[in-house]
């Protein structure tokens, strides 16, 4: 078995024939069938340098081994990883959005009592203050500047099957789909944010889970999906419900997982209804969320309105809504913090002078929320956004949509705030006007939110975690 902390990895999408090696399009190589199947060795984690080593040293005449280690163009590469032989928690990332942030507060707690690693195609979002050994795609380019996605998902699967863990924690289902047999190693819990996909459904409708759709068949798909994707994605563009391997994958990984947690109850919901092969391994666990951030002696509001979104379909998140209450109302400001300002949505001049649009760090998000008078998210898709729940826990009204509400149920119209249909600017514009005229009310709904959302402490928490350790 491969040593933990160094990673063999194939650089191009390779496919086997009988004694025949496939790289891109036309490159066929001729080969003898021990070195075929120590390449494939190498993708499905189980082959060392060692072991490869002494398999090329006993094909020494076949032309892939004479491009090993020490030329760049090789077909296969070496990376060394800088952790440990075991963790107690090994946490894998996607990268982006709210679901990231979350993770990495997430990891703050674990960190007060257990090892953590950390594997992510980026470092963590808004904090440098993660303890945890971090394996990103920034981190293999140092030791290999030509390493890319595919890269990072090779060394991702070889962490996973060779490092010892007491949990596994998929902290995005999209993740799970890159691990579905190397998970099946660990006690593993699957976080799946709220954009479930159910046609992981049609593998069990047409039992592709019976059929001889083998691994190795599933891996090769896989990394030609990753190929094919543009170079600066960080993901693959196919999905399961156009592509058979990612389907049968996908739904191996929902069948592995020792639970499969749900951040919306729309969600927990629309899972059941689905998968009822898996319906015991469903939980709905909102995000965790501390109390500590809010701290009363730094609260300077101002009648200001509150928008944040970390992901790129900002458009969708209740931006253009905002836009158009701004209009209506032009003695009121909005801060908007985003984390790609450029994809904002296209805005008057004269509007977007009230817009104060940045990106902060975490300290500066937080004091953004003692500024606030309330917080907007009237979306038209939604998972289950991290600043709704941050946001309440200091004590800012929430004004959201029903998307917002199926997902989390602590929401309660006239009680946080006011749930409103984005399409209903009438009513939207009386809901909000009805907040800023009435301080009361704020104070009111503002103590209700912190008082909802402290049931989601960590501390309150911690046994649906630490039973597994």
């Amino acid at each position: 078995m491969p040593s933990n902390n160094e990673c063999l990895y194939i650089r191009d999408p390779v496919f086997f024939g009988k004694n025949t090696i496939y790289t891109g399009v036309y490159t066929r190589i001729r080969t003898d069938a021990a070195t075929a199947e120590a390449l494939g060795a190498v993708r499905r984690c189980e082959m060392s340098v060692d072991g490869y080593l002494r398999v090329l040293g006993e094909a020494a005449q076949q032309p892939i081994s004479k491009r090993w280690l020490h030329d760049s163009g090789s077909l296969v590469g070496r990376i060394p990883l800088e952790i440990r032989p075991e963790y107690d928690v090994i946490v894998v990332e996607q990268g982006y959005g709210g679901v990231y942030v979350h993770t990495v507060e997430l990891i703050k707690q674990l960190q007060r009592k257990y090892s953590v690693l950390l594997l992510s195609p980026v470092p963590p979002l808004f904090s440098q203050q993660v303890d945890a050994d971090v394996v990103s795609l920034d981190s293999i380019r140092k030791r290999d500047p030509g390493a890319d996605y595919g890269t990072y998902v090779q060394c991702l699967r070889s962490v996973i099957a060779n490092t010892k863990a007491k949990l596994l924690l998929i902290a995005h289902r999209s993740q799970s789909v890159y691990l579905f047999d190397v998970m099946l190693r660990h006690r593993t819990i699957v976080y799946c944010d709220g954009w479930y996909d159910g046609h992981f459904r049609l593998a069990e409708d047409i039992e592709l889970h019976k059929t001889e759709i083998r691994r190795d068949w599933l891996l090769d798909e896989l990394f030609y999906q990753i190929a094919v994707s543009p170079h600066d994605f960080l993901g693959i563009t196919s999905g399961p419900a156009t592509n058979l391997g990612l389907l049968e994958a996908g739904y191996r990984a929902l069948r592995a997982a020792s639970e499969n947690w749900c951040w919306g109850k729309h969600q927990l919901t629309r899972f059941s209804e689905l998968f009822p092969s898996i319906r015991d391994s469903l939980r709905l666990v909102l995000p965790f969320t501390s109390p500590a951030i809010f701290d009363h002696a730094q609260v300077d509001r101002s009648p200001r309105l509150f928008f944040t979104t970390t992901m790129h379909n900002i458009a969708k998140k209740g931006y253009p809504e905002l836009v158009t209450f701004l209009d209506k109302n032009p003695t009121l400001r909005a801060t908007c913090i985003v984390r790609q300002p450029e994809r904002l949505p296209s805005t008057p001049p004269y509007i977007l002078e009230r817009i104060e649009v940045k990106s902060v760090t975490k300290a500066e998000m937080i004091h953004e929320y003692h500024r606030a008078w309330l917080n907007w998210r009237v979306s038209r898709e939604e998972s289950s956004p991290l600043s709704v729940l941050e946001s309440m826990i200091c004590e800012v009204p929430q004004i959201v949509s029903p998307v917002v509400a199926e997902q989390i149920p602590l929401l309660e119209d006239g009680a946080t705030g006011f749930i409103v249909d984005p399409d209903d600017g009438e009513t939207l514009n009386a809901r909000v006007n009805e907040l800023l005229r009435d301080k009361s009310l704020r104070d009111r709904m503002g103590a209700e939110c912190r008082s909802r959302a402290s049931e989601l402490a960590y501390d309150k928490r911690r046994d649906l975690i630490e039973r597994w350790l």
